[in-house]
């Protein structure tokens, strides 16, 4: 199994304009322990592949490659041919439950994005309180090792099935976050490094 991150962690949710650079995000996810990133918003990186894949091998990290409600994803299962990036804490979000549908869709699983949910907070958003982007300031995403996933049944999951591809941690920070994107980054890791031998 191999664990990554990506740049939706560090708040880049667009390819400019942020407030972290390309080259500093690379810094940052290679500090906090990781061996492999998504290429994050289209354009993030640069388009320039050869920057890329230097930028990648000088740091040696690797590059990895979501859809929402059960139905979405079955309807694209069923019309496609595709691999899925099956995400725990989006699945989450909407009250589904990720063990059971792993198992159900186990065979088409490419990529796994590991995140947590709050469920007080996704409560108000399910009861229409709440809006979805405006939960995303709440914290509605948190910490790995807190939230209603229970992210170690999903890791002893992986390991017994033998998965072997990767696994990325994708925090999305609340606006106030304490913790630093590369803290919070180190935190999740350390919380995982029990089913990943680190």
């Amino acid at each position: 199994m191999k664990l990554g991150n990506a740049p939706f962690s560090w708040g880049v949710f667009y390819p400019t304009a942020n407030t972290v650079t390309a080259e500093g995000y690379l810094d940052a996810v290679t500090r906090a322990g990781y061996r492999a990133t998504e290429l994050g918003p289209l354009g993030f990186l640069g388009e320039d592949a050869g920057w890329i894949a230097s930028a990648l091998r000088a740091r040696g990290l690797e590059l990895a490659g979501a859809v929402e409600r059960e139905a979405q994803i079955d309807r694209m299962l069923a019309e496609t041919d595709v691999t899925l990036c099956f995400d725990t804490g989006h699945h989450a979000f909407w009250d589904q439950d990720v063990l059971a549908y792993m198992d159900r869709i186990w065979d088409r699983i490419g990529v796994m994005h590991l995140k947590n949910v709050k469920p007080e907070v996704r409560a108000r958003v399910l009861a229409g309180r709440l809006g979805v982007n405006a939960s995303f300031d709440q914290g509605v995403m948190s910490p790995l090792s807190e939230g209603a996933v229970d992210i170690g049944a999903v890791m002893r999951k992986l390991v017994a099935r033998g998965y072997e591809g990767f696994c990325i941690v994708e925090q999305d920070p609340p606006h106030d976050a304490v913790l630093t994107p590369e803290a919070l980054a180190r935190r999740n890791l350390e919380f995982l490094a029990p089913w990943v031998g680190g």
